[in-house]
């Protein structure tokens, strides 16, 4: 029995020392493929190893490669925030609780991917912490968007009175949005490697730009503009 109970003990003191005082279920992973009209959660929990009474965690933020124009916001037991913070402290876990991180997106229509990587450790022990790793596309992305980006040009930015569109593909449409994902401009039938569009009409703030070549790729960038004085 002593033998026992010392084996039980070693196992407990392993456990610590490595830093597995904290588990993320179901995985470390998440992928989701989210719809273009409505906002969508992804959530990933955490929960405590019962060997410890409480677990202190922090975390930050490794990765963001989501496009610019999606809307997001980031949720853990703490609290909820309107963007994806660098770093933080969330709650202690103790006794049944349980925590998560929750990450919201909606995309204003804009089609596309992206990856959020968060590292989740105990307060002190950055070395034994864990990836939290969120992969998300659009519904309609068929990893072509980016084929031509960087042989596009949308210029200046930010602009005024006009803005210069330059490609070596040619182009068949160009669209204006809102910043909230309202089309209030098209220019289609193009089939030009440039155009230039007169803009002094539109309110100072952010657009975003789409454009669309003969073969159907898509591009889209966030512009801002400012009337000239």
């Amino acid at each position: 029995m002593k033998r026992i109970f010392t084996i039980l003990l070693l196992m407990i003191g392993i456990l610590q020392l490595s830093g597995q005082n904290f588990f993320i279920k179901p995985t470390n992973e998440l992928s989701k493929v989210i719809s273009l009209s409505e906002a969508s959660n992804l959530r990933l929990n955490i929960t405590r190893n019962t060997v410890v009474d409480t677990v202190w965690l922090e975390y930050e933020l490794l990765t963001n490669t989501i496009p610019d124009a999606w809307y997001r916001s980031y949720c853990d037991n703490h609290g909820c925030w309107s963007s994806l913070p660098e770093s933080g402290y969330m709650s202690p876990l103790f006794e049944e609780f349980t925590s998560y991180i929750e990450i919201s997106i909606e995309t204003y229509n804009i089609i596309g991917s992206g990856t959020i990587e968060y590292y989740i450790y105990e307060v002190g022990d950055y070395e034994n912490g864990q990836t939290m790793t969120f992969n998300i596309e659009t519904e309609g992305f068929v990893g072509i968007k980016e084929q031509w980006i960087e042989n596009l040009s949308i210029a200046p930015n930010p602009f005024s009175n006009f803005l210069n569109i330059n490609s070596d593909q040619l182009i068949q449409e160009i669209n204006i949005y809102e910043i909230t994902g309202k089309r209030i401009e098209s220019i289609s039938s193009i089939y030009n490697t440039q155009h230039t569009i007169r803009t002094s009409h539109l309110n100072n703030g952010f657009y975003l730009i789409e454009i669309i070549d003969i073969i159907g790729n898509k591009h889209t960038q966030k512009v801002a503009h400012t009337k000239s004085n």
